[in-house]
């Protein structure tokens, strides 16, 4: 996705139209301050705001120049959509209590028929608005992407697809660029995390790299007892994902863990 920068470290697709890019601009605009206010509501997460995105941006760069590699691109409003997903998909955390957050891909969709967000449907269109609440609710594993609709509302949007997509992509963000080594002992020097949090941070900090490699998603981790956590969430996501992209004739992936480090 070698393209034109918006903001620094934020590069898009180089297909997607002019129109879009600016629309994209927009959002990521508009939805920065929301993101980055995140944390105060959950303090015992890892990152799910800018960052977050950022990643998700780096990951989706990769997997989509996989799928070229691999002879199955994805159309240009595809691109348009996953994209927009990737800076609107958290927004729900800020109205979000931490013990039920669960419930935040609900609660983005809030967010995005708030009063606030208005500018969302008028940027975007009903059609592009209404796809997006589908890929917002359907990222979070406690949903069933079999119950996603396939709509043909836009053409060349397979919308169960991208559904799972997206899923995929946001669920492959469990390596330490989530996180730090001196954010995490700062954190819990002074016991600021909660105590079942912390196996989250320990297995993201263990995971060096998640990337797609052909049919191959290819998890590398200095320890793969620390990075087990996050790991197994992948691969049972994975299962799931598999099984849309099967019915839609399109690439599976199998995960692969390396252990590169030192550790056990």
């Amino acid at each position: 996705m070698k393209g034109s920068h918006i903001y620094p470290e934020i590069i898009l697709d180089k297909s997607l139209t002019d129109e879009h890019k600016v629309k994209v601009q927009e959002i990521i605009s508009s939805v920065m301050q929301v993101l980055g206010f995140i944390p105060r509501t959950t303090p015992n997460l890892t990152d799910h705001g800018v960052q977050h995105s950022k990643n998700l941006m780096e990951i989706f760069n990769n997997f989509s120049q996989n799928l070229d590699k691999l002879g199955s691109p994805l159309s240009e409003p595809e691109k348009y959509l996953l994209t927009l997903s990737i800076w609107l998909h958290d927004v729900g955390l800020l109205i979000t209590d931490e013990k039920d957050k669960e419930r935040h891909s609900v609660n983005s969709i809030k967010v995005m028929e708030s009063k606030a967000f208005s500018m969302l449907h008028d940027i975007l269109g009903k059609d592009v608005f209404n796809h997006l609440k589908y890929i917002v609710k359907y990222h979070s594993s406690h949903t069933e992407l079999t119950e996603v609709p396939q709509h043909k509302t836009i053409p060349d949007v397979r919308l169960r697809l991208i559904c799972a997509i997206f899923r995929l992509i946001d669920g492959c963000d469990i390596t330490s660029a989530r996180t730090s080594k001196v954010l995490y002992n700062l954190l819990t020097e002074n016991k600021l995390l909660e105590k079942n949090s912390l196996k989250h941070w320990k297995s993201h900090l263990s995971i060096v790299s998640a990337i797609f490699q052909q049919k191959d998603l290819v998890v590398d981790c200095d320890s793969k007892t620390d990075g087990s956590f996050a790991i197994n969430h992948l691969k049972d996501d994975l299962e799931a994902i598999n099984k849309i992209f099967r019915t839609e004739n399109f690439p599976e992936f199998q995960l692969s863990v390396v252990q590169s480090g030192f550790l056990d």
